[in-house]
């Protein structure tokens, strides 16, 4: 049952065919269900109405809102006295040659309270393959909706919409969006890497709920739709989700929005980050005996273009014993380039090439210390002699390394920066970026923590060529922010996405792989995440679980224990960078920063 400040709310998930009477008969029953368990709210899948069996079908059944289609559906919630959310609706376009992907949304009279027509059309033309012009037969829509409701304020997209994290945060931070919607009618292939990643990030991000109602199964002999219905609260949990053999559920809406927002808060951190400028498959492993639990295991990838290795640790507040584990993770990672020249002589065809070209260590491998001020302590200028012992690191291991996030002495002794310092295979650094996203919250009466009391705020994105591509440097908490990353994409060409890491153990359980794949997938990069791992004092410890994802989000590269010592190999292949850019070509259909502006109006 709900409680006094919930509120019940239902999705559906149905097979929609070329038939309207029979699409609206299942539409119908999903109703009476959805209001005998209480529902204010229930929302229908994109195409709920009619899917044909070619694109020309839909447009001869598109009618304006006002035809006897969408004046059926507004019987029906008048007469359930619920709201429904229609999404996405063939409605007719402003001639005959197109139509509109229209969400409508209707109050309990039946009234049609808002419609969104999709912004994010599916233009995909490759040469000698694949060719489908969304654009062709739909109109693209041009303005953001919000509308107030029952169950909050409700905020309508479309599908492939999903893909663009910049739409979601114009909701969340500019429309005060709490309830996100997305219908859909997602194929079977992208689905089942992208589906649920992408829904519980854009839940995570912006801490709203988000009810994504879905098309399952086969509609014909030409389309099939994935399924898999969901109900996701603002923490990015999945709190509902369809049985076999069911068709609706509902829950109560029972995670206070307002707990979320106080106690992990990105609004007041969010940045105008427009205006910033630019300064496996699986994998083999050879264990390496453990030194008191310091040096685990490394982990090998099989055969592809450049490689690269992310790194583990658990460092303390012991500037020498952290070097010593840094260098005995370059050192177990030579170990492994040896034993793949010895298979290029026994399976030369076979054989992995050998030699890292990069090793990536996380956010704070220098120092830990057991309070900030330890940190302040310890900061140096980055021509002091703890940057300049790394460099030799990398100088003599012939590798680049990135080091982030170091305690680099600020413009004060009482500030410090975290900066991400990335060394060449020659120990000169090559660039350094310092942390945008400072992480500060402070609940009445609760917990009060201000990274700003001790850290300055970087102001400036930073992207470097390297030999395993154009690197991306983030750190830690700016994995929250998807706009940094879609920057680092689509203004600077990033390829391979840097995000060292201290996690807190009980954000890493929640959060930690799936934003750090959603923003492979959305960005269409390479993301290299090197964590550090379990207690570092007796008031500190860190989630772990280093990972090595593909431009598709697949994780390719994880040690066995996400809280051992030790490193990750996968190989970075520009092929598959080309390949998923071209099948699916968001940079094409991203919108201009004056587009959101006027959208927002």
């Amino acid at each position: 049952m709900a409680g006094a400040h919930s509120v019940r709310v239902a999705v559906a998930q149905m097979t929609s065919i070329n038939d309207l009477a029979a699409n609206f008969a299942t539409c119908s029953r999903l109703v009476k269900e959805a209001a005998s368990a209480g529902a204010k709210l229930l929302c229908f899948p994109e195409n709920f109405s009619y899917v044909g069996d070619k694109d020309a079908d839909n447009i001869k059944i598109a009618e304006p809102l006002d035809g006897p289609i969408m004046q059926g559906y507004c019987s029906l919630a008048r007469e359930s006295s619920m709201w429904l959310s229609l999404g996405g609706f063939q409605e007719k376009g402003s001639d005959d040659a197109h139509l509109c992907n229209t969400h409508v949304l209707l109050d309990d009279a039946g009234n049609i309270r808002s419609t969104y027509r999709k912004i994010h059309l599916f233009d995909v033309d490759i040469p000698g393959a694949r060719s489908y012009k969304e654009s062709s037969f739909t109109k693209a829509g041009k303005d953001i909706v919000e509308i107030d409701s029952p169950v909050g304020r409700l905020d309508p997209t479309v599908c492939y919409d999903l893909r663009f994290p910049e739409l979601y945060q114009q909701l969340r931070f500019q429309h005060e969006a709490q309830v996100l919607l997305v219908p859909s009618a997602f194929s079977k292939v992208t689905s089942q890497v992208h589906w649920e990643i992408l829904l519980r990030a854009r839940a995570i991000e912006t801490q709203c709920y988000v009810i994504a109602a879905a098309q399952a199964g086969k509609h014909n002999d030409k389309t099939e739709s994935y399924g898999d219905l969901l109900i996701i609260d603002p923490w990015g949990t999945v709190v509902g989700r369809l049985p076999a053999k069911r068709h609706v559920i509902s829950f109560p809406r029972r995670t206070p929005l307002g707990k979320i927002r106080s106690s992990s808060t990105p609004q007041q951190h969010h940045k105008h980050i427009l205006a910033k400028r630019c300064s496996s498959t699986s994998s083999n492993s050879v264990s390496v005996k453990s030194r008191a639990g310091e040096l685990d295991s490394v982990i090998m990838a099989g055969a592809s273009s450049v490689r690269v290795a992310v790194a583990q640790m658990t460092s303390i507040n012991d500037l020498a014993a952290n070097f010593a584990t840094c260098s005995r993770l370059v050192k177990l990672y030579l170990v492994y380039g040896l034993f793949n020249l010895f298979l290029e002589f026994v399976y030369p065809k076979e054989a992995a090439s050998a030699g890292a070209k990069l090793l990536c260590l996380p956010e704070n491998f220098s120092y830990v210390g057991d309070k900030d001020g330890d940190s302040l302590k310890v900061a140096e200028t980055l021509d002091g002699p703890i940057m300049q012992g790394y460099c030799s690191l990398a100088r003599e291991s012939s590798m680049w390394l990135s080091l982030g996030g170091f305690q680099e002495k600020g413009s004060d002794d009482a500030h410090l920066c975290n900066t991400h310092v990335l060394v060449d295979d020659a120990g000169n650094i090559r660039s350094t970026y310092r942390k945008m996203h400072l992480f500060d919250v402070d609940i009445p009466g609760g917990r009060s923590y201000k990274e700003s009391s001790f850290t300055e705020a970087g102001k400036d994105i930073v992207a470097v060529d390297s030999p395993v591509g154009r690197l991306g440097p983030t750190v830690c908490y700016d994995l929250r922010f998807p706009e940094l990353y879609q920057q680092l994409r689509f203004q600077h060409e990033a390829q391979v996405l840097l995000v060292p890491s201290a996690f807190t153990k009980v954000t890493g359980q929640a959060h930690w792989e799936i934003l750090l794949r959603a923003r492979a997938i959305e960005t269409q990069c390479y993301v290299i995440a090197a964590a550090q791992a379990g207690k570092h004092n007796d008031k500190r410890e860190s989630y772990g679980d280093s990972l090595i994802i593909d431009p598709w989000g697949t994780v390719i590269g994880r040690l066995p224990d996400r809280l051992s010592t030790g490193i990750a190999v996968a190989d970075i292949d520009f092929s598959l960078i080309d390949s998923v850019r071209a099948k699916m070509p968001i940079a094409k259909h991203r919108k201009s920063i004056d587009f959101w502006k006027s959208a927002s109006l």
